[in-house]
Formats: C-alpha cells, sequence, structure tokens
C-alpha cells in the first residue's frame, strides 16, 4: 500500500526501492520507517516470545530475499521458471506496475487486478529483457 501516496513512498516505503535490486532490499519488503511501524503497530510478531518471534522473521526474511534476488547468476538464484510466472521484479526496475505482487500461476494470479486497473502487460520488453538476461547469466 506504500505505493499509492506519495508521502508514505518518499518517507515509508520507497527506500525500498532506492537500493540495487538485489536480495538484500528485501527485509520484508520495507524502508527504514516502514519496518519500526509495521513490527509495533501492524504485524505482532515483536511482541511475541522471542525465539518464535525469531523463528517467523527468519523465515519471512529468508523467503523475501531470495525473492528479492533480481541479479542474474548472483546467490540466492531465483530460476528461470520462477520468473516467468513472477514479475514483481519490474517493480523494482522504476515502474509502479505491476503494484501486486505479479504472480501469474494456475493456482494464484495477483496480476488480473494490474491489468485491469492499469493496463499493465504480462508480456512486455522488460520481462522478456530480465528473461535474456537469465538465459545468458545464469546456467
Amino acid at each position: 500500500m506504500g505505493h499509492n501516496s506519495e508521502l508514505e513512498f518518499i518517507y515509508i516505503h520507497g527506500p525500498h526501492h532506492d537500493a540495487i535490486p538485489s536480495g538484500m532490499i528485501a527485509v520484508s519488503g520495507n524502508g527504514f520507517l516502514e519496518g519500526i511501524t509495521r513490527y509495533t503497530l501492524g504485524a505482532p510478531t515483536a511482541f511475541y516470545n522471542p525465539v518464535i518471534s525469531f523463528m517467523i522473521n527468519m523465515a519471512e526474511v529468508a523467503v523475501d530475499i531470495k525473492r528479492h534476488q533480481y541479479i542474474p547468476g548472483v546467490f540466492p538464484r531465483l530460476s528461470k521458471s520462477f520468473l516467468e510466472v513472477f514479475q514483481h521484479s519490474i517493480h523494482h526496475y522504476g515502474l509502479l506496475e505491476p503494484y501486486s505482487i505479479g504472480l501469474k500461476t494456475d493456482k494464484m494470479y495477483t496480476i488480473w487486478l494490474d491489468e485491469k486497473l492499469t493496463g499493465f502487460k504480462w508480456d512486455n520488453p522488460i520481462q522478456r529483457k530480465i528473461l535474456s538476461l537469465y538465459d545468458k547469466y545464469q546456467k
């Protein structure tokens, strides 16, 4: 939701987009202030038993790091088959679309709202370029 307001994007969520799109920008998709507000005012994980909180956050951050690694050939590697159904990377290359996580599979079709409301096209030049880079650098 941090993309819909200029104030929120600049000060809360935006720093997440300022970094090179590698796994290290992930940290649950947060900007610096967003992390504080999300985990103290939103998700109650910070108030769980410390061991349980650590385990939940560790798992969430590990998955998020992997899903934000958009540099071909750099660890952790995303498979090309995953990138063919997941277009969140485009969102980190200077565009706001897709606003959703950009997943298009038989079981989950989160991209439909972007296609209907913003005119986002699933087959686009940026995605084709990303896939060609993965073909070139990631064996």
